[in-house]
């Protein structure tokens, strides 16, 4: 193997770690604000700190601010006649937000409205931060298949002998599906712009591709002989053309699935788009 074959797969299983690590960091490890807050809880942090039981007026009244400044962040998404719903549709209104309650939080209030108040936008942020799948089911399904189907066209089968066959696909299955998982703020960033509701996009390609198979015209030749009798003869190569592109395809895709996951890890960790 030549150096530069090496350094560069050195270089994208280190960027492979990296991703993955960073993947499992938002999903499973990075932690969430608490909504469990309460005045006793308050009351006896402040006095391991060696302050007063109860919070000060001065430190209610900048609680109350911060809450506010933390509210009135995120944009109007539905208004009504008694009050306007606001809610964080950006990663950046996400992040000063969560700032803004965790100054709330060193505050210690005890005031009990405040509590409620800190809780409840806490409670907001952690639901916008919420990641949900919103990738293709049909195309991991797909992928299942067509890597089943090589196996056993291949003779092989499934074996725990050889496994590590199955590495590949099952790597990459499990980075598209990590790299789907959206924040919720985006997908309501996405209602909003009045595109909530579009088909995934390898969904819809997967379907065009068996419209092809269903669309593909089948030619039907008739001949009539010189004493009067017809034969019939049906082609269904543009039909079988069809099917066998579409099946490279799939596989061609699912063999790159892998990089699919790439390009949602980027929109759904990093540009959040």
């Amino acid at each position: 193997m030549e150096p530069m074959e090496i350094i560069l797969g050195i270089l994208i299983l280190s960027l492979t770690v990296v991703i993955v690590g960073h993947m499992i960091y938002e999903l499973f490890i990075k932690k969430k604000l608490s909504e469990k807050h309460t005045a006793d809880l308050f009351r006896q942090q402040r006095m391991e700190a060696g302050k007063t039981p109860e919070s000060t007026a001065e430190e209610d009244e900048e609680a109350e601010i911060l809450l506010n400044d933390a509210f009135v962040i995120w944009p109007v998404v539905e208004s009504t006649a008694d009050d306007d719903l606001r809610a964080p549709l950006k990663r950046k209104q996400v992040k000063e937000s969560t700032l803004l309650l965790k100054r709330v939080e060193d505050l210690q209030p005890t005031n009990d409205l405040i509590i409620d108040r800190l809780n409840e936008l806490s409670g907001c942020v952690n639901s916008a931060n919420k990641r949900q799948f919103n990738g293709s089911k049909t195309l991991i399904i797909i992928t299942i298949i067509i890597f089943t189907l090589i196996s056993f066209i291949s003779g092989g089968g499934f074996s725990w002998s050889n496994l590590s066959s199955y590495m590949f696909p099952i790597c990459g299955l499990t980075i598209y599906i990590m790299a789907s998982m959206t924040p919720t703020f985006v997908l309501n960033r996405r209602i909003v712009n009045g595109k909530g509701n579009s088909r995934n996009f390898m969904t819809v390609f997967i379907a065009g591709l068996f419209g092809m198979i269903a669309a593909a015209p089948t030619y039907k030749t008739v001949t009539k002989w010189s004493d009067g009798s017809t034969t019939s003869d049906t082609d269904h190569g543009a039909t079988w053309f069809t099917l066998i592109l579409t099946f490279f395809v799939l596989v061609l895709v699912g063999f790159f699935i892998a990089v699919i996951g790439l390009i949602n890890y980027i929109r759904n960790y990093l540009l959040y788009v």
